[in-house]
């Protein structure tokens, strides 16, 4: 069978077609190419050590995850905060958080590149009422729109600040979570010293009303029986009190932790008292000055990186002036442009520069709006320096009243201690009745419950100057913060 010449022409528009087609395939594809999201890489040792990534990269409903600690292990301070950074939804949430700015800047890199876009027309006669335009016609064209390279670098250049922002931001938010779960262990510890205490004055006074029910002689006091009992009564109210603050911490450090609420919680306390001990947490503050702490600090990093950030403002605003380039490649015919034969049709190049011939002073706001931004974050930074200075100076003079309390009331409890040894002896020795030495342990027990109170307020003060002394970024970002001002030089 002949081809007629209206198929001759629609087989030589196809062939013409194909190679543009398979390029706008392949740059399809290249459009949905992106990098392997590195995960929690970048926080580099201990955080992502046996981490098991599941599907070699995240997803919307998988993360990499580490194994669960066993349920017969008392945890120490290090395996609750690596427990947390894997497991803690809110920490998860700031990882998820720094891998979607990672993405940003990536999308802010390619923007600096023309964004080529296409279409793909067929125009086909069907009623066919003019012969001459019966022909059915193939157009296809390319564009670039809205392309301001100098802006777009600039745009990038603050994108990789951003990222660097939510590096440092997911790195505080770990330093929160350790004071949380430092906070809540030393709480843990200090109710079990309670419960010791406690224990240990319910047996003195179940002694002591034995001893007033066993009392000789000529008539019994129940006033003084009843009051025995009562008083025991209210120690074994104040242990079960204290039981269930030691549950409600363990719960909370099963939120802390990311652990599931039913799963059985053992805690080790003393391991953070050694860490303490170690580091020197007492003279921590006395040792160092404030501005040495803060100029590493991640707080003060992120300001001079926010700096930098509207110094990348107020460029991206001046290149406002620049003008817009739009460039159009396309298919047409000058006789008509829609009913036309299409082996007929020439390929027109249109370049447009745009720039606003009057704005009313809108660029020109956006720069003076972006130098008082500038300004604005400047003040910021003044105000953090002398509000970390004015802090540092307050947890010093906060941690040398703990440690004053603390100590008074050592000696308080060690001289009720001498009294109370002293009476026994008086009472073993038939000079003064029971019930002397048993005010003597009463004053005594709260006395102590004093003291491990002022035990736990200096505690809390050496922990918070343990983090405040930057400790807890050495010990767990020390190698990652070295590679970081490496890459920076």
């Amino acid at each position: 069978m002949q081809q007629t010449t209206a198929d001759r022409k629609f087989s030589a528009g196809i062939r013409r077609t194909l190679p543009i087609l398979a390029a706008l395939f392949l740059l399809a594809s290249l459009g949905g190419c992106a990098r392997k999201i590195a995960g929690n890489d970048r926080l580099g040792p201990p955080w992502n050590a046996n981490v098991v990534d599941k599907e070699s990269a995240w997803s919307e409903e998988t993360l990499p995850v580490a194994p669960l600690p066993p349920e017969d292990k008392a945890l120490s301070f290090d395996d609750c905060i690596l427990t947390a950074a894997h497991h803690a939804p809110d920490i998860a949430e700031s990882l998820v958080g720094l891998e979607l700015t990672q993405m940003s800047s990536e999308s802010a890199y390619y923007r600096r590149f023309p964004n080529i876009q296409t279409f793909f027309r067929v125009i086909a006669n069907t009623t066919r009422q003019h012969k001459e335009y019966e022909d059915t016609s193939f157009r296809m064209g390319f564009g670039v729109y809205g392309f301001e390279p100098v802006a777009s670098s600039f745009s990038h250049r603050a994108s990789l600040l951003m990222e660097d922002i939510a590096l440092l931001t997911h790195k505080i938010a770990l330093e929160k979570k350790a004071g949380q779960i430092g906070e809540a262990m030393l709480s843990l510890q200090n109710r079990e010293k309670l419960r010791e205490l406690q224990k240990t004055r319910l047996e003195q006074a179940k002694q002591f009303s034995v001893y007033q029910k066993a009392k000789e002689g000529p008539a019994p006091n129940p006033m003084e029986q009843a009051k025995a009992a009562h008083f025991e009564q209210r120690i074994a109210a104040e242990l079960e009190k204290t039981e269930a603050s030691i549950s409600s911490l363990l719960l909370a450090l099963k939120v802390l932790t990311g652990l599931d609420l039913d799963r059985k919680l053992r805690i080790d306390p003393a391991s953070l008292n050694k860490m303490l001990d170690n580091d020197g947490a007492s003279a921590a503050l006395a040792k160092s000055s404030w501005e040495a702490v803060w100029q590493p600090s991640p707080e003060s990093r992120i300001i001079k990186l926010a700096l930098k950030l509207r110094d990348y403002d107020v460029m991206v605003n001046w290149t406002r002036y620049l003008p817009t380039m739009n460039m159009d490649v396309y298919a047409a015919n000058p006789t008509s442009d829609y009913a036309t034969y299409s082996t007929k049709d020439d390929i027109f190049l249109n370049i447009t520069f745009t720039l606003p011939l009057l704005d009313w002073g809108e660029r020109e706001r956006g720069v003076q709006g972006s130098r008082l931004r500038r300004l604005q974050e400047s003040q910021r930074a003044k105000a953090a320096r002398t509000g970390f200075a004015a802090g540092w100076q307050s947890a010093w003079n906060d941690f040398r009243m703990a440690a004053a309390s603390f100590e008074a009331a050592r000696n308080k409890v060690a001289a009720l201690a001498l009294d109370e040894q002293k009476a026994e002896l008086q009472y073993h020795g038939g000079q003064v009745d029971f019930s002397v030495v048993d005010n003597i342990r009463t004053r005594l027990y709260e006395e102590e419950l004093a003291m491990a109170e002022a035990e736990m307020q200096l505690s809390l003060r050496e922990f918070a100057n343990w983090l405040l002394s930057g400790n807890f970024r050495r010990r767990y970002f020390e190698n990652t913060e070295r590679e970081e001002e490496k890459s920076a030089l």
